[in-house]
């Protein structure tokens, strides 16, 4: 499972590329869960790449302060 960078929903691999639900950006895969968010990325993928990293930063900030580290 992955998460799809526009709407963050979790994501099979497998399903996705049988679907073509996919799309390269910096040198990777990216994983959709519709044609929809798999559009929307490919017209603004630095825009939704950066939503999804800051996201991910504030997850990592979030439970790092509930462990006290």
């Amino acid at each position: 499972m992955t998460r799809d960078p526009v709407c963050g929903m979790d994501v099979d691999e497998r399903e996705a590329k049988s679907k073509a639900l996919t799309a390269e950006f910096g040198g990777q895969v990216r994983f959709f869960c519709s044609a929809e968010c798999r559009d929307r990325f490919v017209a603004e993928p630095t825009r939704h790449w950066q939503a999804q990293q800051a996201d991910v930063a504030q997850y990592k900030q979030h439970h790092q302060r509930h462990r006290g580290t």
